[in-house]
C-alpha cells in the first residue's frame, strides 16, 4: 500500500493502545497494540535503552523549540 487509507484502518482496527503498565508497576511507553474488530491483536514493542530515554527527552525539547 503506498499510502494510508484512513478508511481501511477504521474497518479494521478497533483500537489502538499506546503504552502498558508492567507488573511491577512501571510504565513502559515504548509499546502499541492493535486491537482488531474480529478480535486479534498486534503487539509492537521497540527495545529502547536508558540512552534511548535520553535520546527521547532531547527530541522532545528540541520539538518545543520548534513550535515556539
Amino acid at each position: 500500500m503506498p499510502k494510508f487509507d484512513r478508511d481501511v484502518f477504521k474497518c479494521l482496527i478497533n483500537k489502538v493502545v499506546i503504552g502498558e503498565t508492567l507488573e511491577d508497576e512501571t510504565i513502559n511507553p515504548y509499546t502499541i497494540r492493535f486491537i482488531c474488530k474480529n478480535g486479534t491483536e498486534i503487539n509492537c514493542e521497540d527495545k529502547f535503552t536508558a540512552t534511548s530515554d535520553k535520546q527521547y527527552s532531547n527530541n522532545i525539547a528540541t520539538r518545543e523549540k520548534q513550535h515556539n
